[in-house]
């Protein structure tokens, strides 16, 4: 394939392209050399510091206020994720009696429309998942092989009174 450029422009060409990545080796080099007297001198945090606003530095504006503009929302985030908590949440719950709607504290709050699985004593399709797991020996329905029957529609439910 014949390009119409003589041996000669083809060979004056790559000789630039040569001395250029020999500049630029030798430009990464020297780059080096003054990072590693910058942490040398004061340190591996100044160093960094330094490389990072010479690289913020080359950015256009737009690019720059970016790069501001993730870091301020990485520091954010790091402040949410170092944030202390509580392993759980809790709030307290107000009860109600269902048959009389007053409010039970909780140190008296025994719901009525929970069975006590222990004391109670249950129809053979009560529904509750206690019940089920103990009428069927400690095993859950799945691995026993059954499911607990469907909620009816006409079953009990309570609301609290106003």
């Amino acid at each position: 394939m014949s390009n119409g450029a003589s041996d000669e422009t083809i060979a004056a060409y790559a000789a630039e392209l040569l001395d250029l990545e020999a500049d630029g080796e030798a430009v990464q080099s020297a780059k080096k050399d003054v990072y590693e007297n910058a942490r040398e001198t004061y340190g591996k945090k100044f160093a960094r510091s330094l490389k990072r606003a010479v690289a913020l530095h080359r950015m256009d504006a737009d690019k720059r206020t970016e790069a501001e503009e993730v870091d301020a929302e990485a520091e954010r985030m790091l402040a949410v994720i170092r944030a202390p908590r509580a392993t759980r949440a809790r709030e307290i719950i107000e009860e109600f009696d269902p048959e009389t709607g007053e409010v039970l504290t909780s140190s008296t709050a025994a719901r009525k429309d929970v069975p006590n699985v222990e004391t109670d004593t249950f129809p053979a399709d009560h529904t509750h998942p206690q019940v089920v797991r103990q009428e069927l020996g400690g095993r859950d329905a799945v691995t026993a092989g059954t499911q607990a029957p469907p909620v009816e529609a006409d079953a009990p439910h309570y609301e609290a009174a106003e």
